[in-house]
Formats: structure tokens, C-alpha cells, sequence
């Protein structure tokens, strides 16, 4: 496997679960829901960081210290979302040598503070579903299990089975967990739906999921509907929970950012072409019209009511050079980012300016960036800067540390 593949999984895998978080928004109730302590990925509640190391699952306190041990036997790879009151779980199987792994079951353990104000498991598992087959991704959102029953992978054990039938689309099913009610989703005639369990999930709060990929679009898990945002691929898509927004690139026009309002359900243009030319002319103490191309990169990020993302840019008779500028969903504006944008070159000897390094994450103000040398964690609050080997990057970030393969081995994309 080659270097540079094996950087596109690791990349995929780290968006991923930044993406697949647990958003801080008010319940429809007017309560706030607990906010986890690192923030931005699902395996966290508000006083402890899970993990599971060695075949056990373990918490930590929110410095990354006092680890305790929660159970002796726990499948790696197979945390899904972790609350204060549940920890979610599936359980795998590999029907084949030959074929990848399917969820076959989804658990929730209980769990309470105890008296020194951390997480203990409260009682026995609980099953949410089971006798699953073909399903191959899964997700918790709010109340809900949305699962991918795969059309590939229901196909292949068919043939196994010597079953002479075929599923021609990917399926989307939830359940709702608290009623046990499982519903199939409702296709729009217009997507093909092929290959949905390959696309990113790039939001999961309110009671949707975001997904993109092919195509971008949301389900409503209260409405059980899926609605299409954008019918063609998009270079880049982040979701804004507090404004019910999708922000994204039109893979055709990837030099403006597009608009999408769920409640008004409208598309428009969020920062047109001429503004970002302009930002990244002034970024470079250059003219527009001595910068020869431009296009801004597919890793969106969300965080605290803004998009942050990246300008690819090719100045007259220079190197290309990678611009961090974020977009104010508040403020409607879109601005450059000097002390994100300069902490990554300050590694001059293996990060050359013309390389870009992805923003992958913030964790209660400690911003990581992925590079093909491996990963930079910068401390906002200390100005502290360091390289992180991504087989032990911290413990702000363990949800990498879960979902971690050797590097001779690639990462897998989404569990």
C-alpha cells in the first residue's frame, strides 16, 4: 500500500470522526444538552474520553489522565456514540473471508456518575436491534440508529448463500430508540442511491444526517424523508447545526461557496468568486490578476459558527501556496486566518509552503492539522505547537487512538 493512499485513509478516517459529532444546540425543549469535554467527537460525555485499548473499554478524566478500566472484553472498532446516561455499541461479523466486515447488532450500555463525579457502567446491555445482514455503516443521532444496508455487500452474500436474488440500491433505515420502530427511508426518485455507505457524513445534529458524496443531502429522521441539496458531487461540505445550514462547492464552479438554508429549503451563493480572489490577492500582498488559478479544497470544518476552509492558489511566476481563511455564518463574511494559517509552516523542514495540511479538528482550543508527515497539534490558549505521531496523538483527540490500525495496515474509513 502506498504512502500516499494509506494518508488518504487516515485523512477520511480523522474527518470523519470529527464530522460524526455531537453538536452543542438546544434541544427542541429549550434544555441544553451536556457538552462533551472534547467537544467535537462522539466518543466523549461531559466528564469522560473512552477508549478502547487492547480489547477493553477505558475512560479517562478530561486532562487524558486516570484511566480506569470499564470492561475487561471489548471489541476494538466498535464504539458508536457515547451520552452521559449510553454508551452505543455494534457488534461485526465477517461472513467470508473474502468480504468486509458487517454490523450484525447494535447495544447500549448504561451508564451513571459515580462518586468521584466520572462515568461507571449502571446496569446490563441493551439491545437496540439485531439479526442485521448487509449492513456495513451506522450511526447515532439523537434518538435514533440510522444504518446502511449495503447493496454490494447484500449482493455478495447472496451469491454465498446460493441466493439467486439482487438488491439494485443502497437502503437508509433508522430505528427509533426509544419506541424500537424501524422505518426504510424515502428515496427521492432523482437519486440513484448507489454506493450511499462510500459517502461522508458531514453533519449529524437536529435530527439529521448529512451526507455527501455523489451528491449532497440530508435526512430528516423526523420527517423520514431524505431531501437532495445539490443532485451533482461537490468539492467540499460542512453543515452549521445552530443555523440549520449546509455550506458547500459545486465540483463545476469550485470557486464559490453555495448556501444552503434547510428551514427555507433555498440554495444561494454564500461568498462569490470575485471576494475570494480578492481575499487570497491580499493574503499574498499580490494583484487578482497576478494570480493565475484558484480553487478552494474539499476539507471543510465546522466550529463555533464558522466554515473553515482552504484556497488553493497558483501566484504569476511562484510556487502554488495554501490560504486558511474561515466564513463567519453570523457575520456573512469571509476572512483570513494568520495564526491557523502560519502555525503550519512553522515546520519548515518537512512542511514546505506549497503543501497543504488539512484542518482536521478542534478540541477545546487545541486546533490538529493531518500533513503526509503526520499530524501537528497547535494550543490556542498556551501558543504551544508539536508533531503528534498519529499512534499516540493525545488524549484530547483519543478518538483517533480508537479507531487506530498500524500504519502497515491502512485505516478504515468509517466502522
Amino acid at each position: 500500500m502506498s504512502l500516499r493512499y494509506k494518508s488518504c485513509q487516515i485523512i477520511i478516517m480523522i474527518i470523519i470522526i470529527f464530522s460524526c459529532a455531537s453538536c452543542k444546540i438546544q434541544d427542541t425543549d429549550g434544555q441544553k444538552k451536556s457538552e462533551a469535554l472534547t467537544g467535537d467527537y462522539p466518543y466523549a460525555n461531559s466528564t469522560d474520553i473512552f477508549s478502547v485499548e487492547n480489547d477493553g473499554l477505558f475512560s479517562y478524566d478530561g486532562n487524558g489522565n486516570n484511566k480506569t478500566n470499564l470492561r475487561a472484553a471489548f471489541a476494538e472498532n466498535c464504539l458508536l456514540n457515547v451520552t452521559d446516561e449510553w454508551l452505543y455499541y455494534k457488534k461485526e461479523i465477517a461472513r467470508s473471508e473474502f468480504s468486509e466486515k458487517e454490523i450484525e447488532a447494535v447495544y447500549r450500555i448504561p451508564l451513571k456518575k459515580g462518586d468521584g463525579g466520572r462515568s461507571i457502567i449502571a446496569g446490563e446491555d441493551e439491545k437496540i436491534t439485531d439479526n442485521l445482514s448487509g449492513v456495513t455503516v451506522a450511526v447515532i443521532s439523537d434518538d435514533y440508529l440510522v444504518y446502511i444496508r449495503s447493496a454490494a455487500c447484500v449482493n455478495f452474500n447472496n451469491n454465498l448463500a446460493g441466493i439467486n436474488s439482487s438488491q439494485e440500491k443502497d437502503e437508509i433505515f433508522s430505528v427509533n430508540i426509544k419506541t424500537g420502530e424501524i422505518r426504510q427511508c424515502n428515496m427521492p426518485a432523482e437519486m440513484s442511491m448507489r454506493d450511499i455507505s462510500s459517502y461522508k457524513i458531514i453533519g449529524n445534529a437536529n435530527n439529521k444526517i448529512v451526507w455527501a458524496g455523489d451528491s449532497l443531502f440530508y435526512l430528516d429522521l423526523r420527517k423520514n424523508e431524505i431531501a437532495v441539496v445539490y443532485k451533482k458531487e461537490t468539492t467540499g461540505a460542512a453543515y452549521n447545526p445552530l443555523r440549520d445550514e449546509i455550506y458547500y462547492c459545486k465540483k463545476a464552479r469550485g470557486q464559490e461557496i453555495m448556501k444552503y438554508d434547510i428551514k427555507k429549503g433555498q440554495n444561494s451563493v454564500a461568498v462569490e468568486k470575485k471576494d475570494i480572489l480578492l481575499l487570497a490577492a491580499n493574503c499574498l500582498g499580490v494583484s487578482s490578476n497576478e494570480i493565475k488559478s484558484f480553487s478552494i479544497e474539499d476539507n471543510y470544518y465546522y466550529c463555533d459558527g464558522k466554515i473553515y476552509l482552504t484556497i488553493k492558489t497558483k501566484p504569476e511566476g511562484n510556487y502554488q501556496r495554501y490560504i486558511l481563511t474561515s466564513y463567519s455564518t453570523n457575520e456573512h463574511t469571509l476572512l483570513y486566518e494568520p495564526d491557523l494559517d502560519n502555525i503550519k509552516h512553522l515546520y519548515s523542514l518537512w512542511n514546505e509552503y506549497s503543501e497543504n495540511m488539512m484542518l482536521v479538528g478542534c478540541v477545546e482550543g487545541k486546533w490538529f492539522f493531518w500533513g503526509e508527515n503526520g499530524l501537528l497539534k497547535y494550543d490556542s490558549g498556551t501558543g504551544v505547537k508539536m508533531l503528534c505521531d498519529t499512534e499516540n496523538s493525545g488524549n484530547e483527540i483519543y478518538a483517533i487512538a480508537t479507531k487506530k490500525r498500524k500504519r502497515e495496515g491502512g485505516y478504515t474509513v468509517f466502522e
